[in-house]
């Protein structure tokens, strides 16, 4: 157990590419089949982490909105933007908002700041069920609506699963979109029934396994934040299974052999049938949500997903 701790600890701090993937690989090879646990250490890690320290031409300030929706807003000081990334973090619904994912903000304003970064810090378990955190979503998305004239959103693995199951009821509620949609390894079928999740098992780095017959346990089959929804199948709960009529422009990555690649391919294939602006990239030989470790590999995504962005915030929608 004191190595796993070790390396996750290593893994929140680490940015060189060669080795983090040893770690990862050291990680997996520690770990196997217990992948739920290994989310319950760093779920426990984030509460106690140190407070954020950020560089000084960096702000960063917490929102309370409508007096009950967490919020954290990080942007480049001396900047007044008017557009914003709206961002709902990963983490199997069980981690929470941490140190890791203010790093990536930070990144990501040194590579381009015109853009202020929101974080929803959304409700999850093991106090909070569906729809808590998509609710927390959906109303921090209104408070990204009226402080910013465009609104762009931007989540990975559970965040995406917020994001797209949200904006599909939006759309069928005829409510306001965001002007684009970025989706990294989004994880967007609760039931557990796409063929990635079979096939790509060896394959997926972080949340695979190379042992025989693994079970995907909580992490992604019966997900306990969903406990209580018998129909695993609904749009609003596995967008996958959901059309994708009136959806924002969408930008999608994933690696090629994660258990969550179909995920994301089945949602790229309905926005081409639905004549959906969209960009899918894919990647091979790197993890779930690479980025967050902020290597070269993750500087190139970024850069790749604000040249997206900004033809949309320079170009008009």
């Amino acid at each position: 157990m004191k190595k796993i701790i070790f390396i996750f600890s290593t893994l929140a701090i680490v940015s060189c590419s060669s080795i983090t993937t040893t770690l990862l690989k050291t990680t997996n090879f520690i770990y196997r089949g217990e992948k739920e646990t290994f989310l319950k250490i760093g779920r426990t890690g984030a509460y106690y982490e140190l407070p954020w320290k950020h560089k000084s031409d960096i702000t960063h300030e917490t929102i309370l909105y409508n007096g009950n929706v967490k919020l954290e807003l990080i942007k480049k000081t001396e900047k007044k933007n008017d557009s914003v990334i709206y961002y709902a973090h990963g983490g199997a619904f069980i981690y929470p908002l941490s140190n890791i994912y203010r790093n990536l903000a930070e990144f990501m304003l040194n590579i381009n700041d015109n853009y202020d970064i929101i974080f929803v810090d959304y409700r999850q378990l093991p106090y909070s069920f569906y729809p808590s955190g998509h609710d927390d979503y959906d109303n921090g998305l209104e408070y990204a609506f009226e402080n910013y004239k465009n609104v762009y959103t931007f989540g990975d693995s559970a965040g995406g699963n917020l994001i797209v199951s949200t904006l599909l009821k939006r759309r069928d509620e005829k409510r306001r979109l965001p002007d684009a949609v970025v989706l990294l390894s989004p994880f967007l079928d609760i039931s557990n029934t796409l063929e990635s999740r079979k096939t790509n098992v060896k394959t997926d780095l972080l949340i695979g396994s190379s042992v025989e017959n693994y079970d995907l346990s909580k992490l992604l089959k019966d997900n306990e934040y969903f406990k209580y929804e018998k129909d695993k199948k609904h749009p609003y709960i596995s967008p996958v299974f959901g059309d994708f009529n009136g959806f924002p422009p969408t930008y999608i990555e994933v690696n090629n052999g994660e258990l969550l690649y179909d995920d994301s391919k089945i949602v790229k294939e309905k926005l081409d049938s639905e004549n959906i602006e969209n960009k899918f990239v894919t990647v091979d030989g790197l993890y779930h949500v690479y980025h967050l470790l902020r290597s070269s590999e993750a500087t190139t995504s970024i850069k790749s997903i604000f040249d997206f962005l900004d033809e949309k915030r320079l170009g008009g929608k």
